[in-house]
């Protein structure tokens, strides 16, 4: 979203006073709108005492930006096109989708298709790839854990299942790649801060 020839604190006002920017922001309507990011937002201008050397950032996410060098915070991404405004209704059946938060190079998140199971991974980052622990919302009998262990959970492959623990109901030593994921808007599901 570009306000043009606006100050900040005239977006700021402008977003507190009128919720259908902050709703087209988030892609989805938010009750408490936008006073509580508002309250903590620190917005400062960089460099406007010295000439710019080099064209602004976009906000929009660069190919060959990792994961790994995300600042901490939730996010979505996605197998399709980059768009910072998607919503659950656009993601078209087959789409693969990874919601998650990232604390250092920790990583929570939920690997599904909008039609289809979703499934829960604890991990570390390294680029763009996860390894770790995934977590099944339905119980697995032991043959069944034992019979995907090693192979690819989707059919492109990007989840790779690790060792299964019947214990656990989990695969340990899966990795998650993400090299051909896009950023897009976080959407209406709060990102998962643990998988149990």
């Amino acid at each position: 979203m570009i306000f043009y020839n606006s100050t900040i604190p005239a977006v700021r006002q402008q977003m507190l006073s009128n919720p259908t920017f902050f709703t087209e922001l988030r892609g989805f309507s938010d009750p408490e709108g936008f006073k509580p990011f508002n309250d903590l937002l620190v917005c400062r201008s960089v460099g406007a005492d010295k000439p710019q050397s080099s064209p602004p950032q976009s906000s929009t996410p660069q190919p060959g930006a990792a994961i790994a060098d995300l600042v901490d915070g939730s996010y979505r991404y996605w197998n399709g096109a980059p768009s910072m405004n998607v919503t659950d209704k656009q993601l078209r059946p087959g789409s693969f989708t990874f919601l998650f938060t990232k604390a250092g190079n920790r990583i929570v998140g939920i690997f599904a298709r909008p039609d289809d199971l979703a499934i829960c991974m604890t991990g570390t980052v390294k680029g763009n790839t996860i390894s770790g622990v995934v977590n099944l919302p339905v119980r697995f009998s032991d043959a069944e854990g034992r019979s995907r262990q090693n192979k690819p959970f989707d059919p492109p492959g990007y989840l790779k299942l690790g060792t299964w623990s019947n214990a656990g109901n989990a695969f340990s030593s899966s990795t998650l790649n993400l090299s051909e994921f896009n950023r897009i808007n976080i959407g209406p599901r709060k990102a998962p801060s643990t998988c149990r």
